[in-house]
């Protein structure tokens, strides 16, 4: 994340959101997207998988890195520059998730 001039933001800064999926934001991504993969919106498909149930797509919450604060500013700009995700399990309906980022250079 690069972030232009502002000096109460330093290097190394570090921001987090937490939110909770939910089916809406599924439906609502698929539209956005045009991703309507069974896997996603299908319960009855979905049942029959692997995790039984709905699994959201993975870049769902990769999209709320735009909800962080310090890119919700008026008093200055934010360019993501790298988006890195490590993705460890499937998400699903009513999960929590947790979003972190770290600024890592500044152009004063």
């Amino acid at each position: 994340m690069v972030v232009n001039f502002n000096n109460s933001i330093k290097t190394g800064q570090e921001y987090s959101l937490e939110f909770q999926v939910t089916e809406s934001m599924i439906n609502e991504f698929a539209q956005l997207t045009g991703d309507f993969s069974s896997l996603h919106i299908d319960q009855t498909f979905a049942r029959k998988m692997l995790y039984r149930k709905n699994v959201a797509h993975g870049l769902l919450g990769v999209a709320y890195l735009s909800m962080l604060d310090i890119l919700c500013r008026e008093d200055f700009s934010c360019t993501i520059k790298k988006i890195s995700a490590i993705f460890l399990n499937p998400m699903f309906a009513k999960d929590r998730l947790a979003l972190n980022s770290r600024i890592l250079e500044l152009n004063l």
